[in-house]
Formats: C-alpha cells, sequence, structure tokens
C-alpha cells in the first residue's frame, strides 16, 4: 500500500531508489539518531501522510535491490547509474547526506567511503599501531564491497598501494650498511621495486582531499626512509665500479647474451626482448600483468 501510495504522489519511476533509500533509514547503523527519526517523518510526504513501518520499509528495499542489481552491466550501466543518482536525490531531500557513505549504492557514499579511508590513513600514520591499521583494512574492504566499486579501481589499486606502504612503515625493513652492492640489488628487486612502484601510484592525484593528503604524508614519511638506503646504493655501485668488482648475482648488461640467452638457447629457442631503461618498479607493475595471462616467471638464482 505504501509503494501505491508512492505512485499516486507522482514518483512510480522512482520506487527503486526510495527502497534503496528506505534501506539505509531503517538501517541498524543510523536507526537510533536523530536524523534517522527526522528522515522517517518526511518520508510522510512519499506515502500519503503515513508514516511507514519498519517491516515494509525492508521488504520494499530489498524488492528494490533485487530489481536494480541484475540489470545488464551493472557497475557501467546508464539506468544504474540513474537510479542511483536519484537515491542521492532522496538522501539529500531526507537529509542523510553525513550517512551515505554507509549505503553500498549512493554514489556520493562511495565518494565519502574514499574520504574515510584517508582520514583512517592519516590518523594510522600518526599512532603507527596494529589495530589503526586493521581499521584502514576495514575501510578498504568497505570501499570494495560498493555496487560502484567496479568503476573506480584505479583509485582502489592505488588505495591499496598506500596500505602497502603504511604496513612497510610500520616495519621498515632496510638493509644495515655493510651490505655488498649484489644483496643490494637483490633487495631492490625483491622490495624496493615494490616500494618505487607504490610511491609511483600515491604521486597520482586523487579527487578526495583527505585522501589526496595521506598520500602525500606516506610519501613523504617513506621518502624519508629511503634516503639512506639510496645514498647507500650509490656509493656502492661507484666502489663496485671503481674497483671493477664481479659475481654471479649481477650480470652487465653486455654479458647477458653470453652468460644467459645462449646457454637458454641450447634448450629451446629464445626470443629476447629489450626494454631499454625500464626501471624494476615498471618491471614489476608490468610483470604482474604478464603473470595474470598465465606467463611464468623463471630466473637462476645462481646465476643474478
Amino acid at each position: 500500500r505504501f509503494a501505491m501510495a508512492a505512485v499516486d504522489a507522482g514518483l512510480g519511476s522512482d520506487l527503486i531508489p526510495i527502497g534503496m533509500a528506505l534501506g539505509l533509514v531503517f538501517s541498524p547503523e543510523i536507526g537510533q539518531e536523530p536524523e534517522s527519526h527526522a528522515a522517517r517523518a518526511r518520508l510522510e510526504k512519499y506515502f500519503g501522510g503515513r508514516e511507514i513501518d519498519t517491516e515494509s520499509a525492508r521488504v520494499w528495499c530489498r524488492a528494490a535491490e533485487g530489481a536494480a542489481l541484475p540489470l545488464p552491466d551493472q557497475a557501467r550501466s546508464q539506468a544504474l547509474r540513474n537510479i542511483l543518482n536519484r537515491l542521492d536525490y532522496f538522501l539529500a531531500e531526507l537529509k542523510l547526506q553525513k550517512f551515505a557513505h554507509l549505503s553500498n549504492y549512493s554514489p556520493a557514499g562511495l565518494s565519502g567511503r574514499f574520504d574515510v579511508f584517508g582520514k583512517k590513513l592519516q590518523k594510522t600514520l600518526k599512532a603507527k599501531n596494529q589495530g589503526d591499521l586493521e581499521e584502514v583494512q576495514a575501510c578498504f574492504a568497505f570501499i570494495q564491497k560498493h555496487v560502484l566499486a567496479p568503476e573506480e579501481l584505479d583509485r582502489i589499486g592505488r588505495a591499496e598501494m598506500a596500505i602497502r606502504l603504511v604496513r612497510w612503515l610500520n616495519a621498515p625493513a632496510v638493509p644495515n650498511q655493510s651490505i655488498s652492492l649484489p644483496d643490494l640489488a637483490r633487495f631492490y628487486h625483491l622490495d624496493g621495486g615494490y616500494l618505487d612502484w607504490a610511491r609511483n601510484r600515491l604521486r597520482e592525484t586523487d579527487v578526495s582531499s583527505p585522501l589526496q593528503a595521506a598520500y602525500q604524508q606516506i610519501l613523504s614519511q617513506v621518502d624519508a626512509g629511503l634516503v639512506g638506503l639510496e645514498k647507500q646504493f650509490s656509493e656502492k655501485l661507484a666502489e663496485w665500479t671503481r674497483n671493477a668488482d664481479e659475481s654471479r648475482r649481477l650480470i652487465c648488461i653486455e654479458d647477458v647474451l653470453a652468460k644467459v640467452v645462449i646457454p637458454a638457447a641450447k634448450d629451446q629457442p629464445v626470443l629476447l626482448l629489450v626494454l631499454d631503461g625500464m626501471s624494476v618498479a615498471v618491471f614489476r607493475q608490468l610483470i604482474s600483468d604478464i603473470e595474470r595471462q598465465n606467463w611464468v616467471e623463471i630466473a637462476n638464482e645462481q646465476q643474478g
């Protein structure tokens, strides 16, 4: 009867977004908030002046979700986007914008989740304890639950990189001063390249001000933690070059054909691709995509 009242009020095309809005109004998270009670009163104008009960509201919400989610290409379809934009309209009408981040459907709510994630990151950077990091990870998981998350894969990937860097800041693993150049190179190949990949991602701009501020703080702390390593690497490299040292773990580019390609070619045909000037960070990004296409990285641990 409440749906028919909404149709009589000229809202027949908005039954789905209204149902989604009801899901937030009657959610346990805000059920005791003054804004929730005020929103219930504002809803009466949609239902012929009657107050909708909790059970009817939740049934309507489930029906609305069931009607909207099977739409083709759900996260990208214009039909769903129009529905969700109308949801934001009704949340504004009900003055519930501050709770929009609790909705898995509100576009404004997804933006709010990124803002909350940014604020949690900033808090974690100050406290540096495991409990705060777990809260950050929970916020990240909350972002991924949103129906529009597939439209934000680039931002989500950047957020994941931020978590990795914060985890490293909580327990930074940096080689000691006595380490050799081959071991330094191995550290950079296994760990440092990932750090630089993450640093590069965080240098990209995010539309969320709290999240952008958090990224800047993370970069500042990580950069400060790696200054000594970069200086150490340059000094070790200069010493290595000056002494004309050699190692089975480091192969000069001019020796790759003789030491790597030719021995491998004796067993099976080899295609050598030279990607001049590619950093380890870019290699890590490239290889992660290649491995998703079922390629396998093979290396000789005894020879670099």
